[in-house]
């Protein structure tokens, strides 16, 4: 088994640390309280999951509250990033598991990229296809017999905006009618 390692968090040196397990905890250190100083035992600290499901660790520095993604904060720590990307990604897809083995920098593009090649997300462009198939209504000119695909067709042919024709339809409009 390995070993945890500890190391400390930028921009709170000396105050909290974290570990290549996803872990993060505070230290011994001297706080003041009412002006008197009281010694307080370092602990490791409970995280909580935000609204995606990723762990969250509330750190206090001079009376402030920040809120930190752990992943993060192990990325920070213990992940080298030469080429100054901006996400951490974890590879087996649980987001609760901050392991420095299980985590990695990548761009943002790559993210995307490995989780829609993963299955994790369908592409935009499934549901947009199927979305534009919905709204395609054939529409019939009444005066030339002629069937157009959709109004978007039609709209394109008479260079007028396809809500500028729908305006006209449902304001009585004759000429043209939606068949469905």
């Amino acid at each position: 088994m390995k070993e945890e390692i500890w190391r400390p968090i930028k921009g709170f040196e000396g105050i909290y640390e974290v570990s290549n397990f996803g872990r993060v905890k505070s230290l011994d250190r001297v706080v003041f309280s009412g002006g008197h100083p009281r010694n307080r035992k370092g602990t490791v600290i409970s995280t909580k999951k935000d609204a995606y499901g990723y762990e969250i660790a509330t750190l206090r520095l001079n009376g402030d509250r920040f809120y930190k993604k752990v992943h993060r904060l192990v990325g920070i720590a213990f992940i080298d990033n030469p080429n100054n990307l901006e996400c951490i990604n974890h590879l087996n897809f649980i987001r609760t598991d901050n392991r420095v083995e299980n985590l990695e920098w990548i761009s943002r593009g790559d993210n995307m990229r490995y989780s829609y090649a993963a299955g994790r997300y369908k592409c935009i462009k499934d549901y947009t296809e199927k979305a534009n198939e919905a709204r395609r209504i054939p529409v019939l000119d009444t005066y030339t017999g002629v069937y157009y695909d959709s109004m978007s067709d039609l709209s394109n042919l008479l260079g007028v905006h396809r809500d500028t024709l729908q305006y006209r339809m449902d304001k009585g409009l004759k000429r043209y009618l939606k068949c469905k």
